[in-house]
C-alpha cells in the first residue's frame, strides 16, 4: 500500500477548507467517494477532485502536495486523532486545528493559528510558522492544551498564547508577547523574540535562547544556575533539532519570575552561552 496522495493541479479558485481529509475520516471511504467530499469556502460547490489528483490507497498517511499555492489551504489535520499527514510544501492557517493525536508534517511555512486548540499529538514545522502558534481563536479561554509543537525556523507573534498545557519549540526567532497569558506549559525558543516576552503570564515556563527586543518590566530577577529538566528536555527533542542547538539547553540559565502584574508564578529562563 502507498501513501494516500493528493496532487494540487493548479492555484484553487478560493481557500480551501481541508478539514475533512483526515485519516480517520477517509480510511472508511472509497477514491470516488474521497474524491466527492466539499472542500469549498464560499457558497461555490467544489470537490477534492475538482482541485486535487488523487493516488495512493493508505488512508492511514496521507501525504497532500500543495506546491505554490499551498498557503491556501486551510485546516490541514484538523481534528486528527489518528494516523500522519504530509504536507510536501507550505500549509494556509489553522494546520493542526485540535488535533488530538497522529503526527502533521509540513515540510514548508504556514500560517497562523496553527496547533491551535490541541491537546494531543505532534505537529513539525519544517519551515516558519505564522502569528499565535498553538494559541486560541477569538473568545477562546485556552490555546493549546497537550501535545508538542516543533518549528524548526521562526514563529510569529504570540507564540503560546494562553498555552494551557503542553510544548512549543522553535529552532529560531520569535515575534512579539510570546508565552503571553500563558497558563502552564513550556515554550522554547532557541532565538531572540520581540517585545514583552511572557506578558501577563500566569504560570509555566518560557526559555530564550537569545534577547528580547524589549523585557517585560513585571518580571523580576530570581537566580538562576542550572536545571535538570532543561536535560530532560533535550531528551525529549532528540531528532527534531540539530545536536548542536539542542547543547544550549545545557547552559545555566538566568531566571525571572512573572508576571507580577497578574498571579505571578511564571518564569523567563534565559540560557546562557
Amino acid at each position: 500500500m502507498t501513501a494516500l496522495t493528493l496532487t494540487l493541479r493548479d492555484a484553487p479558485p478560493e481557500r480551501l477548507d481541508l478539514s475533512r481529509l483526515t485519516p480517520e475520516h477517509l480510511g472508511s471511504l472509497s477514491e470516488s467517494e474521497i474524491a466527492a467530499l466539499p472542500v469549498n469556502t464560499t457558497r461555490t460547490p467544489l470537490t477534492v477532485d475538482d482541485v486535487f489528483r488523487i493516488e495512493g490507497n493508505d488512508a492511514a498517511h496521507v501525504c497532500i502536495i500543495s506546491g505554490a499555492y499551498g498557503a491556501r489551504l486551510d485546516n490541514i489535520g484538523a481534528g486528527m486523532s489518528e494516523g500522519r499527514i504530509t504536507v510536501e510544501g507550505c500549509a494556509g492557517a489553522y494546520a493542526g486545528r485540535r488535533l488530538n493525536g497522529g503526527e502533521l508534517t509540513i515540510a514548508g511555512d504556514c500560517g497562523p493559528f496553527a496547533g491551535s486548540g490541541m491537546s494531543g499529538g505532534r505537529i513539525r514545522i519544517q519551515g516558519n510558522a505564522g502569528d499565535f502558534l498553538g494559541g486560541p481563536r477569538s473568545g477562546e479561554m485556552h490555546g493549546l492544551k497537550g501535545g508538542v509543537i516543533t518549528v524548526s525556523g521562526r514563529a510569529g507573534a504570540r507564540a503560546g498564547d494562553r498555552l494551557r498545557r503542553g510544548l512549543i519549540a522553535i529552532g529560531g526567532d520569535a515575534g512579539d508577547h510570546p508565552a503571553s497569558r500563558m497558563i502552564a506549559g513550556t515554550v522554547l525558543i532557541f532565538g531572540n523574540c520581540g517585545v514583552l516576552p511572557g506578558y501577563l503570564m500566569r504560570r509555566g515556563s518560557l526559555i530564550l535562547g537569545g534577547e528580547a527586543a524589549s523585557w517585560t518590566p513585571t518580571f523580576v530577577e530570581s537566580g538562576g544556575g542550572e536545571l535538570t529538566y532543561l536535560r530532560m528536555l533535550t531528551a525529549s527533542l532528540t531528532g527534531e533539532f540539530p545536536t548542536a542547538t539542542l547543547s544550549a539547553l545545557s547552559a545555566p540559565v538566568r531566571r525571572l519570575a512573572g508576571d507580577m502584574a497578574t498571579l505571578g508564578k511564571g518564569e523567563i529562563l534565559q540560557l546562557t552561552r
